[in-house]
């Protein structure tokens, strides 16, 4: 912020932002006065001191700040991430050093946090079926409460029915007093009536309590055979990175790992921009590999089982917690052996985009990882559409897998 001092320029010192989205923000300097240390302005000529204590900001929204000194600051784009910390200035970070007049300084950064990570798939899926088990159970608890209410509601009308059946069968009718008799009667056949309402209440009431106990007991059958399928998912992860341990050493596995990580929350990069990142070292590629090894590679990946691929594709699309669609495998195969062929991966790379649900990134590594589980795992092919992949994400995860993989 910027007091309104005299005619002098004043300096921007906005401190540099942490780790991350919340890192800390310093005020600017104020203007200066005709000597540069502000008496003729309004407001201080020096910056706004951020308190380290202060709570940290996000983006968006604006927020009104006490300065003290009854001044006060409305700042747009960014609101108080944790209203009601200490006083000062609310934002993390240390002191804002703004300057004399001209010399205001960048101040110390902020200790903003990373976004925590969201849940993975299994611990999605175990919060649906603890979600469902608990429904299950209160369903459970509601169709007991209803039936003991049902079964009281029987007894007292069976017992009222009785009581009236009684008054009939004593024939104690007073002709000296008939309306004693008829207001005795009258009582009595009420009573059976209201307690052939609270009987027939109690049944609708467990008529739905068992609805909601038969569809919460699908929801939690259901929930059970996600949570299942999710773990089955999961379990082919860890066994390809197994297997990618087994054949192609650790660091290659871990490199698979990188790569899956790299993805989640991504969208696939342009496919010119991939492309762009692949040229520039695809004579390198190209180089390692004869003719003959392309021809192979093409062929194993041209005569995949389809119905395998189609299963493993669905399972790494569950455990990477991305939608996966009924997709022309045929077509994705033939781009992609076109590309081990020729070098040429613009159409394979246009394919992995177009099959791609909303153009996430972690289907391009579901296709990488369902293609290798369902073909004669070696480097070559490995190397392969681990780099085409590395592509499609970031241009650090091309450049590791060109170091790792080629050497180059």
């Amino acid at each position: 912020m910027s007091g309104n001092g005299g005619d002098n320029a004043h300096n921007n010192a906005f401190g540099g932002g942490g780790r991350g989205p919340t890192g800390g923000v310093n005020g600017t300097s104020g203007k200066g006065g005709p000597t540069g240390n502000g008496p003729g302005g309004r407001l201080p000529s020096g910056g706004i001191n951020g308190s380290g204590n202060g709570a940290n900001v996000g983006h968006g929204g604006s927020m009104t700040v006490d300065l003290g000194n009854g001044i006060t600051a409305t700042f747009d784009g960014v609101h108080a991430l944790e209203p009601g910390k200490d006083s000062g200035v609310p934002w993390g970070g240390n002191n804002g050093n703004g300057g004399n007049n001209n010399g205001g300084g960048n101040a110390s950064s902020g200790t903003g946090t990373a976004p925590t990570p969201g849940p993975s798939p299994l611990q999605i899926s175990q919060q649906a079926l603890n979600l469902a088990v608990d429904n299950f159970n209160k369903a459970q608890a509601e169709v007991t409460k209803n039936q003991k209410r049902l079964n009281e509601a029987t007894v007292a009308l069976q017992r009222a029915e009785k009581e009236l059946d009684l008054f009939y069968e004593l024939e104690i009718f007073d002709p000296t007093d008939p309306v004693w008799y008829r207001t005795q009667e009258n009582q009595k056949k009420r009573d059976v009536e209201r307690k052939k309402s609270d009987k027939s209440a109690a049944q609708n009431a467990l008529n739905t309590a068992n609805q909601i106990l038969n569809r919460d007991a699908e929801k939690k059958k259901q929930a059970e055979e996600e949570q299942s399928r999710v773990v089955d998912s999961v379990k082919l992860v860890s066994d390809f990175y197994g297997d990618v341990t087994e054949k192609l050493g650790a660091k290659n596995a871990s490199l698979a790992k990188e790569l899956a990580e790299s993805a989640k929350g991504k969208k696939l990069r342009n496919v010119n921009e991939a492309l762009a990142a692949f040229e520039k070292h695809k004579s390198a590629i190209n180089s390692k590999f004869s003719v003959q090894d392309r021809e192979a590679i093409a062929k194993a990946i041209e005569s995949v089982n389809k119905d395998a691929l189609a299963k493993n594709l669905q399972k790494f699309s569950k455990a990477f917690g991305i939608t996966s669609q009924v997709i022309d495998l045929s077509q994705l195969a033939n781009a992609i052996a076109k590309g081990i062929r020729t070098g040429e991966w613009k159409d394979a790379m246009l394919k992995i985009e177009s099959m791609a649900v909303g153009k996430a990134a972690s289907m391009a590594v579901a296709f990488t990882f369902g293609f290798l589980t369902v073909t004669p795992l070696g480097i070559a092919v490995f190397a392969l559409l681990m780099t085409v992949t590395g592509a499609l994400i970031n241009e650090r995860m091309m450049e590791k897998m060109n170091k790792q993989l080629f050497n180059i």
